[in-house]
């Protein structure tokens, strides 16, 4: 029993030397913008394919590397104006004035998936096994956080205001509840899944804890 405590304490030890390290990196601005310009054109290609009837645009906000801003807005309304214009015989641009939706790109995804990746760097995976494991995991947690980007995003352009699109009060009350129930304590669970699902090897865990 004490053998296993001292590999536990180890390993915890180890992984919040990880973990903070890492976390220290990702605070570097330049490291933030990185992140940042590598999150947004997947991201957005994905939720126009989703939100077809919206022009949907991702952009860094301005002097702030975690956030992420969406401007959106509806293709009907814009196709309206530009058949008004060319009634009109004006061949000027038409101004879009779209809406904007921000979330916190560090809160949605960065600091948990380092959160994750400093818990698979740790698991005593074979070489191979982990790369495999480590890219799959990012892959699905890249998805999770933009379904956590779709919902709140789909809420507001189901609002009467944008006019966008019109769902039904049944699928207004899902999107709600899924919205109230998307917390920071989900994206920790989620990481603990992936990594359970991802890691755990009993043979692989004896050897870690010398357990026999």
């Amino acid at each position: 029993m004490n053998a296993i405590v001292k590999a536990g304490l180890k390993y915890f030890l180890f992984f919040c030397l990880i973990y903070g390290s890492l976390t220290a990196i990702s605070l570097i601005p330049q490291v933030g913008q990185w992140g940042n310009a590598m999150y947004r054109p997947a991201t957005e290609r994905i939720l126009q394919s989703v939100f077809q009837k919206a022009y949907i645009k991702l952009k860094a906000k301005p002097n702030d590397v975690s956030a992420i801003q969406i401007e959106y807005a509806s293709k009907a309304k814009v196709q309206e104006n530009w058949q008004i214009a060319n009634a009109g015989g004006s061949r000027r641009a038409i101004k879009i004035n779209g809406k904007i939706y921000e979330f916190d790109f560090y809160k949605t995804f960065f600091s948990f998936y380092i959160f994750f990746v400093a818990l698979m760097l740790l698991s005593p995976l074979p070489r191979t096994e982990l790369a495999i494991s480590l890219l799959v995991g990012s892959i699905l947690y890249y998805l999770f956080s933009v379904f956590r980007v779709v919902m709140p995003l789909a809420f507001f352009l189901n609002q009467p205001e944008v006019d966008i699109y019109h769902a039904s009060d049944f699928s207004m009350s899902i999107i709600k509840n899924v919205n109230y129930y998307l917390t920071i304590g989900v994206n920790l669970l989620v990481v603990l899944i992936l990594w359970i699902g991802l890691a755990f090897r009993k043979n692989n865990w004896q050897q870690l804890l010398r357990v026999s």
